[in-house]
């Protein structure tokens, strides 16, 4: 049986195969969460979370070419993990923002792209998988890798939104809301 991951304050991070809430579990399937560009959903994470591995899969539906689908972020740094509908194709953004912490900058966010024409009203899988420098984005059958240039590996966030990015602060341009159907696969973050 997989486990999720248990936050403070009740704050959850679940798999796919069982929700865990103050050490119980809750349910066993994942919900669809739908969303019509007004809709959001926002985990908000009372303590900043460290991560160099990250690993999230969820699955999607649209007819739109644009749109958030997810992003971790930070209220702190310019610190994200995003995932976006982007002109009918996914896009991975991954910043490690080093500015706070002095080490060697990258040359801005990271970016990859999978898939295309994905905005067809089918179910799409999305599968992100980071280690360190080493990320790859896998959507369907298509998959891209990367590596990040610099030497920060570490990914700080206290919130997971998903459909529209509430924390613009350290973004140039935010991406479209959302609309369609969201489930969540199993995000490790």
């Amino acid at each position: 049986m997989e486990t999720g991951i248990a936050l403070p304050k009740s704050v959850v991070i679940c798999n796919k195969s069982t929700v865990v809430l103050d050490g119980k579990a809750v349910f066993t399937e994942s919900s669809i969460l739908s969303f019509d560009g007004s809709m959001y959903m926002k985990v908000v994470i009372p303590n900043v979370m460290h991560t160099e591995a990250e690993d999230v899969s969820l699955r999607f539906m649209s007819q739109r070419a644009f749109g958030l689908l997810m992003a971790a972020t930070s209220r702190e740094s310019a610190d994200t993990l995003r995932l976006e509908l982007d002109s009918g194709r996914v896009k991975l953004t991954v910043n490690l923002d080093c500015v706070r912490i002095n080490c060697n900058t990258s040359k801005g966010p990271e970016v990859l792209y999978a898939g295309q024409k994905l905005n067809d009203n089918e179910w799409h899988s999305v599968r992100v998988v980071r280690r360190g420098k080493h990320f790859k984005l896998t959507v369907d059958d298509d998959m891209a890798e990367g590596q990040m240039a610099g030497d920060h590996t570490r990914l700080e966030f206290n919130n997971v939104e998903t459909g529209i990015l509430t924390e613009k602060r350290f973004v140039s341009s935010a991406p479209s809301s959302f609309i369609g159907h969201l489930q969540d696969k199993s995000p490790h973050l």
